[in-house]
């Protein structure tokens, strides 16, 4: 395997060389021995402050592939012991190289399957980064951490989240999601977090996100984890439903989907997507207390305008063309008229406590 050295963070890294799996000008990490995708850099740099802030004594990273995850909690987190490990005898080859490459003192290195490992071994944090769903290994990674235990989830299965693949919605996340809704990107991570929630309760603990986003080709979940019969029922009665009006936009969610059958504004009938996670997204506090860079910064500094915003989003662009206006009014212009708040799920997305009549108003104001 020919290797290229790179930096990400404070990290020092070997990892396969891009050239020698590249197929028509074309490159995906997953074509290399080892996967290593520079698109995750957001992701871990998101990480990685969130470690840092809650400072955990052992983390454990399920799917280390290369390594660099575990390394930069090591070497910038603070994170005293990391227990690293993959299926890939050849990635397991590859992050003692790079461990040695960046002197990290403490450590475990496994070569396991990841639910095997979340059996008999315990962290205080648990990363779980999978390629594709992290359903199979949610209610592993609930036992494996205890008492105010953090884990960290990564979907990069946006179809079947968002509604585009119901049959697979419904096999990996227990939800429908037959119609993909026009702020489909929240109702996504709010499936994602249902079934995180659902997995917990089963173990007997309940779920609290700390802090949720997305980002092109993935979600990413923070859950701090508590023990107990009745924190875990405190979280299922965060769960319901929410519903879109096909013809023209207005949404609803409630506890029963009854209450969801029909539009309150034009009488049709509405598309039901759920069950879902209807609490918060985000722990306020901690968002404060994130101190990244760039493009990071950019998220994190939205998500935190948004942290007390109410459940789901609406898009003005297919807002004005469910209105068939001439036009899409400007995002800043609304989220003023609304008293709203604007949404790291999409650009042209405003959140507001007002109703759907007087958003309708603000929107027309604004497109003669």
């Amino acid at each position: 395997m020919k290797k290229i050295e790179i930096k990400e963070g404070k990290a020092v890294l070997h990892i396969p060389d891009p050239k020698e799996y590249t197929v028509d000008g074309k490159f995906d990490p997953a074509w290399s021995p080892v996967f290593y995708n520079p698109r995750m850099k957001l992701n871990r740099d998101i990480s990685v402050a969130v470690a840092k802030v809650f400072s955990p004594k052992t983390v454990i990273d399920a799917f280390s592939a290369s390594g660099v995850r575990g390394i930069r909690y090591a070497l910038e987190s603070g994170v005293g012991h990391i227990i690293f490990n993959d299926v890939d005898k050849n990635a397991v080859d590859l992050i003692k190289e790079n461990i040695e490459l960046n002197s990290i003192p403490s450590y475990e290195i496994y070569n396991m399957e990841a639910n095997a490992l979340l059996d008999v071994k315990r962290g205080v944090f648990i990363d779980i980064d999978p390629f594709g769903s992290p359903s199979p290994f949610i209610q592993a990674s609930m036992r494996s951490t205890g008492r105010r235990g953090l884990i960290g989830f990564t979907a990069t299965d946006l179809s079947p989240l968002e509604g585009s693949s119901p049959k697979a919605c419904m096999r990996k996340y227990g939800a429908t999601n037959k119609r993909k809704l026009s702020f489909s990107k929240e109702v996504g991570i709010r499936i994602l977090i249902g079934r995180i929630a659902k997995d917990a309760a089963v173990e007997e603990k309940g779920i609290f996100p700390v802090l949720s986003f997305y980002h092109g080709h993935f979600f990413r979940v923070f859950v701090r984890v508590e023990e107990g019969a009745t924190k875990a029922d405190n979280s299922l009665e965060k769960m319901g439903f929410v519903a879109e009006c096909e013809r023209c936009g207005y949404h609803k969610f409630s506890s029963d989907p009854c209450d969801l059958r029909r539009c309150d504004y034009c009488g049709c009938e509405m598309n039901v997507a759920g069950p879902l996670w209807l609490g918060q997204l985000q722990d306020k506090s901690l968002l404060q207390q994130l101190h990244l860079e760039g493009e990071a910064e950019k998220i994190v500094s939205k998500m935190r305008a948004e942290a007390t915003a109410p459940p789901f989003y609406y898009s003005l662009d297919k807002l004005s063309s469910r209105l068939r206006l001439s036009a899409v009014p400007s995002t800043s212009d609304i989220v003023e008229c609304t008293s709203g708040f604007y949404t790291h799920f999409d650009p042209k997305g405003i959140k507001t406590d007002l109703s759907f009549e007087k958003v309708i108003e603000c929107i027309k104001k604004f497109v003669r």
